[in-house]
């Protein structure tokens, strides 16, 4: 018994279709074959479902991912050596000095300061 189909229609950018068409002239000339891009459309989706699709990354608790960037921001300026309170403060007050990003930011900082503060109060 043939296995059922089905139709899917999806808009892709006009360079991915021109590429496509590209990919099945290049295969008429090398096999003699009539190719459709409808069959390579088709190829690709089961090539792309049998190796299994990529599962989507597993999403961290947005304090996981404030401890990360924090982490991050750590050891660049470590690598900077900033481990004075004045020379960091110095490296940041440059660039954020009259940044129109500061005003939006602060509040935010503000925010977790008050939550790390918090967080080290809990500690033993």
């Amino acid at each position: 018994m043939p296995a059922q189909s089905s139709t899917v229609n999806a808009r892709i950018p006009a360079s991915m279709r021109e590429a496509l068409e590209e990919v099945a002239r290049k295969r008429r000339m090398e096999t003699g074959d009539a190719v459709r891009i409808a069959e390579l459309v088709r190829e690709a989706i089961g090539s792309y479902l049998e190796a299994g699709a990529p599962k989507p990354p597993e999403e961290k608790a947005f304090g996981a991912q404030v401890l990360d960037v924090m982490e991050e921001l750590l050891e660049e300026a470590r690598r900077l050596e900033l481990e004075d309170s004045q020379d960091f403060g110095m490296a940041v007050w440059r660039e954020a000095d009259g940044d129109p990003r500061l005003e939006e930011l602060r509040p935010f900082v503000n925010r977790l300061n008050e939550a790390l503060k918090a967080s080290a109060q809990k500690l033993p």
